[in-house]
Formats: C-alpha cells, sequence, structure tokens
C-alpha cells in the first residue's frame, strides 16, 4: 500500500497528545486515514471495525491501561498482525518497554515525539504488517493446495493398486472379464495392450485409444505406429528398457511422454509384461496410464515444498519439526550458527542431550498438557505455545532460547508431531538481569536520596514517593499512596499545576514552584515529580 493512505490508530486519554499525534502524521503522510480513542476498550473497538495499520497506544490510561489493550489486540486472530508501537514519556522507562515487548508490541516511541523517528516507525510497521497478512495469506492458500493435492494424489494412487491387481488377475481370465476391464480402464484412464511378437500386431483397449489422442485402431496397431507418439527424447529409454525386459524375462515399468496428434504432450506411465510359452517370447502385455494431472500436482507440491524449505534454510531463527515421541524430523542449517552444530549432528542428539535438566522437565510438562489437551474437542487445533528454556550449544556452553510451538495435523485433523521456531535470547535474558540490578540501584538511590522525590500518573495519582518527601510533609506512605496529588495542593495552585503537566507533556522535562499542604496545613515550597 502507498505510504500516503496509511491508516493509523492513536490510543491516548489525553486529547492534547491526540491532537499533537495527529497533526505530527498529517504532515508526515498527508493522504492518511487518523483515527484517534480517548480508551483502551474504545481503541479495540475502533481496531476490529476499522483494521488500522499502526496502532500508537499510550501506556498509563485510566481503566484499561496501553498493556491489557495490547494483550488484547494480539490475542484476537484478526488484529495479532496489526503493529503496535507503545508512546511513553520517560525514555529510560526500561521495566514499561520490556513489559511491552512481552505483550506482544514491534516498537517504541517517546515524549516529545520525533516527527522523523515517527514516519520511519510507521513505514516500518506498515511493511511489517503488509509482511504479517501475505504470509498468513500465503501459507493458508498453499496448505489447502497442498492438503487437496495430497488427498487427490492418495485417492489416485489407491485406484491404480487397486486396478493394477485386477489387471493380474485379467491376465489368466482375460476373455471372460474383457468388459469389465474395459469399464474399469475407463474410469482410470488406464489403456491395456497387447503386442503379438511374431507378426508385431499390436492391439489396444478404447482407453488405450483416447490416451493416444486417436478414434481408429488402425493408428497404433503396431509397434512401429505406438512408439512413433512417444516424446523423441523418451523414445531411446523406452525401446531399451522393453528390450531389457525381454532379454530378463522381467516386467517394466517407466514413465515418459507422449505426443499426441494435435501436438499436445501427456505424461505416462507404462508397465510392460512379457510372456513366454515353452522359453520362447510370444508376446507381451501391458498398460499405459495418463498421470498428466498427478504429475502437475506433484510439481505444484514441490515447488511449494521448494519456497517454504530455501525459507527456513535462510532464516536466523531455527525451524524444526517433531514426531510425537519429541524425535527431531527436521531442523533448518541455522542451527549451525546459533548452537554450533550441524543439522545431522543436532538431529543424533535426544532431548537430554540438548536440554539441562530443569528446563527438560517444564518441556515434558508443558508436551504433556498438549497432550492431554488433545482430548478435549473444544480445545483450539490451531492453537500455540510459547516458552523459554535453557539450551545446551556444541560446546557445553548454556544459551537461553524462546520455542514458538505449533501442533501438526494430518487432513483428519489428527495431531502427528510439532512444529517449532527456536529463537536466541540470551541477549535479552542478560539485559533483563542488568535492568533488574539498575532498578535495585535507582530504588536505593530513591529511597535514600535527601531530596523529596515524587512520581505520577497522567491523572495526577501518586504512584511513588520516597521517604524524604514524607518526612518533608508529615505524612505516611498509606496516607498519600493512590490518592490524587491535587488534594496535597492549595486551591490556588491546582490549575497551574495541570498547565505545568500539560508543559511536561510536551518539553519531555521541566522546572517549576508549586506549593503543598502539609500534614497540618502549613504550606511548604516543593517541586513537582514527573
Amino acid at each position: 500500500m502507498a505510504d500516503n493512505r496509511v491508516c493509523i490508530l492513536a490510543v491516548d486519554d489525553n486529547p492534547d497528545n491526540l491532537v499533537i499525534i495527529k497533526a505530527l502524521v498529517r504532515e508526515a503522510f498527508p493522504d492518511s486515514t487518523v483515527l484517534t480513542a480517548q480508551s483502551g476498550l474504545d481503541g479495540i473497538a475502533l481496531a476490529i471495525r476499522e483494521d488500522p495499520d499502526v496502532v500508537l497506544l499510550d501506556i498509563v490510561m485510566p481503566g484499561m491501561d496501553g498493556f491489557e489493550v495490547c494483550r488484547a489486540l494480539k490475542a484476537d486472530k484478526t488484529m495479532r498482525d496489526i503493529p503496535v508501537v507503545f508512546v511513553t514519556a520517560l525514555k529510560e522507562d526500561k521495566e514499561n518497554r520490556i513489559r511491552a515487548l512481552e505483550c506482544g508490541a514491534e516498537a517504541f516511541l517517546t515524549k516529545p515525539i520525533d516527527e522523523t523517528e515517527l514516519t520511519a516507525q510507521i513505514r516500518a510497521m506498515v511493511k511489517i504488517k503488509t509482511a504479517n497478512m501475505e504470509k498468513r495469506n500465503e501459507k493458508k492458500r498453499l496448505a489447502g493446495m497442498v492438503e487437496e493435492k495430497t488427498r487427490e494424489l492418495k485417492k489416485e494412487h489407491e485406484k491404480t493398486l487397486r486396478l493394477l491387481e485386477e489387471l493380474k488377475k485379467e491376465n489368466a481370465i482375460r476373455k471372460k472379464s474383457e468388459d469389465d476391464l474395459v469399464e474399469a480402464q475407463s474410469l482410470a484412464h488406464i489403456g491395456s495392450f497387447e503386442l503379438d511378437m511374431q507378426t508385431n500386431a499390436m492391439q489396444w483397449t478404447q482407453e488405450g485409444l483416447r490416451i493416444f489422442g486417436v478414434k481408429n485402431k488402425e493408428d497404433v496397431d503396431s509397434g512401429e505406429k505406438a512408439l512413433g507418439f512417444v516424446h523423441p527424447e523418451d523414445r531411446e529409454i523406452l525401446n531399451k528398457k522393453s528390450i531389457q525386459a525381454a532379454r530378463r524375462k522381467r516386467k517394466a515399468e517407466m514413465a515418459f511422454r507422449i505426443v499426441r496428434p494435435g501436438g499436445e504432450v501427456r505424461h505416462v506411465e507404462y508397465r510392460l509384461a512379457p510372456v513366454f510359452e515353452k522359453g520362447i517370447l510370444v508376446r507381451c502385455i501391458g498398460s499405459l496410464q495418463d498421470v498428466t494431472e498427478r504429475v502437475a500436482a506433484e510439481e505444484a507440491l514441490r515447488l511449494s515444498e521448494d519456497k517454504y524449505r530455501t525459507i527456513a534454510d535462510n532464516i536466523s531463527d531455527v525451524v524444526w519439526t517433531a514426531n510425537l515421541d519429541l524425535e527431531t524430523t527436521y531442523v533448518s542449517p541455522s542451527v549451525k550458527n546459533m548452537l554450533g552444530e550441524t543439522p545431522e549432528e543436532h538431529m543424533k542428539k535426544t532431548l537430554r542431550e540438548r536440554i539441562p535438566p530443569s528446563s527438560l522437565a517444564r518441556v515434558k510438562e508443558l508436551f504433556a498438557q498438549e497432550m492431554e489437551l488433545e482430548k478435549d474437542p473444544r480445545a483450539d487445533k490451531n492453537r500455540t505455545r510459547i516458552f523459554e528454556v535453557e539450551h545446551y550449544r556444541a560446546d557445553g556452553s548454556i544459551i537461553w532460547i524462546s520455542m514458538h510451538i505449533t501442533i501438526l495435523r494430518d487432513s483428519r485433523g489428527r495431531m502427528t508431531g510439532v512444529l517449532g521456531v527456536t529463537r536466541d535470547i540470551s541477549e535479552i535474558k542478560r539485559a533483563e538481569e542488568a535492568l533488574r540490578r539498575s532498578e535495585e540501584k535507582f530504588r536505593l538511590l530513591f529511597d535514600n536520596a535527601p531530596l523529596g522525590y515524587q512520581s505520577v500518573g497522567p491523572d495526577f495519582t501518586l504512584i511513588d514517593v520516597n521517604q524524604q518527601w514524607l518526612t518533608m510533609l508529615g505524612y505516611s506512605r498509606e496516607e498519600v499512596m493512590g490518592k490524587n496529588f491535587h488534594e496535597f495542593l492549595p486551591p490556588k495552585t491546582k490549575e497551574p499545576c495541570a498547565l505545568l503537566y500539560k508543559d511536561l507533556v510536551i518539553k519531555g522535562e521541566i522546572q517549576a514552584e508549586l506549593e503543598i499542604i502539609k500534614k497540618r496545613r502549613q504550606p511548604a515550597a516543593g517541586l513537582p515529580g514527573g
């Protein structure tokens, strides 16, 4: 889709923020549609109705916060492919960023919003959504086509096997069951023939004539005439195999092409059985089956498999499949980069050799849960599971990985195995640990700072205060937490405070003086927190 025609949904309980976002988007994308919502529920309703290309989502909102909205969007099959960009006023808000990623968000923007960054993020998110939709649609289309073609091929193969068995019996009682054989051949597109080795005379059934595209038996009443219909590139090998079968007194089978009188090329399968009497070759009998449609279906299936194999072989994540015993049946070459071992080496290892004991117990527990869930007819057949475990590398070191598991099923919906995508999240785990330590350090500094600090939400609810703030104003923590900051301001200070907060949202940082009411109603000077 064209960048200028994107549809953006902005969700923020502050109308001023929505005005700013709308102006920035319109400036960067003149022909865009900008939808706005001031609550999480309204935002979800708009997303369902309008299917926007990108959702710009504020984190802190009354009622339903941004995290809940994002989880709701990603849990819905119709909306999970819409990229979500969280908009936050705090550049170093690592905890919320990690929570946002866990909810399924794709990116972040920091207030005040930079127009260049906003433009780049929207374009990137539009590309992500387009790719997601194309992948989903292509997967459904190919899965349906593969399933249908596989079903057709299976049926045709079963018909062929049954008819070949009938053909063997026909050789003994051919004269008595000739009418039945002709009918069966017509249904399965199989023609039969008999070649007299003394006279070179050849007889074909009616279906054999149809396969060649002729009506008169005289067109194929000899071996030379029939050979004339064979594609020039296939004649030599057909003739060679037929001679070998006669010399070795064995049956011959091969596939080749024939060219009909109008120039149409058809694919056929040929079976030949030499007949000997007193050690002398007297005739050859056999069958010819038109398999053109099956060859086309097999080629389409091969191209589809090649396409997905190419994708799996060239992505950084590791794609793999396993049977119901959790034995790996395929793993993509990217396992070499992630674990330092070839696909062949990896597939030889057991689960116990790949996964540390604590994580192995979790994997087995989750698999047992899935097998138990399979017994419930109400269970979602397209469900997926995402979990994190530790995994050994080839050198014995341990990394953290994320596994995205999908159930594999046959045409009847029965579970046959699992499809997994594994991603190395060791860096994320290290970042989480660093963030935890940073937060502990920040909390220590916050709690022991010589100045009074406070943190308030968009609706001025007190989120946190340090001990110095409580000491300065004479309150206990229980008396202030969760209350509105306006309750601690003299009436004349409330309106200026609201204006200062709007400046803070736009500028990202302000400094001002306000009067705050002490517990004994004695005004004290103080600075508003961010």
